[in-house]
């Protein structure tokens, strides 16, 4: 459905400072910055690259973040002509006639259908795949406006992370995203599949997106206790008014740059927090070395020091490999509270404790070496009362689990250890893996509430003792503590 709002608005006079230029077969207008650092693809509105207020809002991005900025021609040199918005908002302050909006409308619902999603995502999507493939390590945001600010929101769902040869890209194509007043939002479902930080500016009178439904988004992004998310409402503000607004006007003026403000800062904000993540895993982590544990650090070593903290002594007793696991565990937690999808660097610390465990068991004497799988089950955002399959060694597992089923959701429900002698004389045991005899789950709670449980198998009975039960449990105490969860 199209609307006049859709296209109303002010031109602003002012002198964009970027260049033209053709970037993956796309007309590209750029903003310079350092663009090895990080980009931000900007998607506009119906007016597309050519609008003069998309270009000096490019220019802004780029003075504020130091970053690149495009704002490409997704419009295959088919922009709804801008003469439009003097038909809507005439700068004389004259009404139009009602003739006028309704050939301007039909306009605009033909060029709707000339670029319906069919059409446009494989274009928006491709050029966000090639710029990936340019450099696979720079991180690159996407700010969508109206039109585009639904398709910046699709490039966030993890169901559209399909490249052009069919293949599926986990963690997607973008790091963060702005979306100011978007259109045809279909709402809850696209709200809902965003698996990406994101930041919304809304508009408090918008007819595209009336307040019940901004009211609805932040109900949503609120229950996603594992995204990083806000939403701005500007007081006042119509549909359009991040873009277009009339800058003559203080308050439309002052919403025009607060919304500038708000992408910037947001943009810095994960940039920063990616930059983390990434040094994390370069850096020397602060690692104690008992004994005979682990052979010494060198700083050509830099980049191994994760698979350092995996290698134990074989044959160490019980108590040595537990004391290595829990104090290997404090320093790679140091400064690094992720363990899920937020800046495209996956379950760190989950992955990390699930290999020492591994190992550990392993450098044991019998019969805690027979360990056959060892990682977590985490609580599923999606669904209330189940768990779901977390980082691991060993065989695939089953992805999900109820609570109150089996040894690992009966400890998610008690939210107390199980260790459990004879799984085959365990109730309800789910049998992922018929070679498994003998099992330890352990919960991790935070607030008094099960977050995720510590799973480890046996291929032998009798496997764990109270030795293992509290070294995990003490396990599970630091990643309480640890963790974002």
């Amino acid at each position: 459905m199209t609307s006049a709002c859709c296209v109303q608005g002010t031109l602003q006079n002012d002198s964009p400072n970027g260049t033209e230029t053709v970037i993956h077969g796309l007309d590209t207008y750029v903003a310079s910055g350092d663009s090895s650092k990080g980009v931000i693809v900007i998607i506009p509105d119906v007016f597309g690259w050519l609008l003069v207020n998309t270009r000096l809002l490019a220019d802004v991005y780029a003075r504020k973040t130091g970053l690149s900025v495009y704002v490409p021609d997704f419009m295959s040199g088919d922009s709804f002509p801008v003469e439009n918005m003097q038909v809507l908002s005439p700068v004389d302050g004259t009404v139009p006639t009602m003739t006028a909006k309704v050939k301007t409308l039909g306009k605009l619902g033909a060029w709707m259908f000339r670029h319906r999603e069919a059409v446009s995502w494989k274009i928006i999507n491709g050029f966000f795949e090639a710029i990936h493939k340019e450099n696979t390590t720079r991180k690159v945001f996407v700010s969508g406006f109206c039109w585009g600010g639904r398709y910046a929101c699709l490039l966030a769902q993890r169901e559209k992370w399909f490249l052009s040869d069919g293949s599926y890209r986990e963690g997607g194509l973008i790091d963060a995203l702005f979306s100011a007043h978007p259109s045809l939002l279909a709402i809850p479902k696209e709200i809902e599949l965003i698996a990406k930080p994101v930041s919304f500016a809304m508009a408090e009178e918008d007819e595209r997106l009336p307040m019940k439904d901004v009211e609805k988004i932040i109900e949503i992004l609120g229950k996603q206790k594992m995204l990083k998310s806000e939403v701005v409402t500007y007081d006042g503000a119509k549909h359009g008014f991040a873009l277009r607004g009339n800058i003559e006007i203080q308050a439309q003026r002052e919403n025009m740059e607060n919304s500038q403000d708000q992408a910037v800062n947001w943009f810095k904000r994960i940039e920063i927090a990616i930059s983390e993540v990434r040094t994390s895993l370069l850096q020397p982590t602060k690692l104690i070395r008992p004994k005979q544990y682990l052979p010494l650090f060198t700083a050509d070593a830099a980049r191994m020091v994760h698979a350092d903290a995996s290698n134990f002594s074989r044959g160490v007793s019980k108590a040595e490999a537990y004391a290595q696991v829990i104090e290997q565990a404090s320093a790679l937690f140091d400064g690094q509270r992720n363990w899920w999808v937020y800046f495209s660097i996956k379950v760190c610390n989950l992955a990390n404790s699930a290999s020492l465990i591994w190992h550990a068991l392993h450098s044991m004497p019998e019969p805690s070496n027979h360990a056959n799988w060892a990682g977590f089950y985490v609580l599923d955002p999606t669904t209330p009362k189940q768990l779901i399959l977390g980082p691991f060694m060993g065989k695939v597992a089953c992805q999900t689990i109820k609570f109150g089923r089996g040894v690992c959701g009966k400890a998610a429900e008690t939210a107390e250890t199980q260790v459990i002698e004879d799984v085959h004389s365990f109730p309800d045991h789910i049998a992922c893996d018929g070679d498994s005899r003998s099992e330890i789950v352990v919960p991790i709670r935070v607030g008094g509430k099960v977050v995720a449980v510590i799973d480890v198998d046996s291929t032998v009975p009798k496997a764990f003792d109270e030795e293992d039960k509290k070294a995990l449990e003490s396990l599970a105490e630091i990643l309480g503590t640890s963790c974002d969860w």
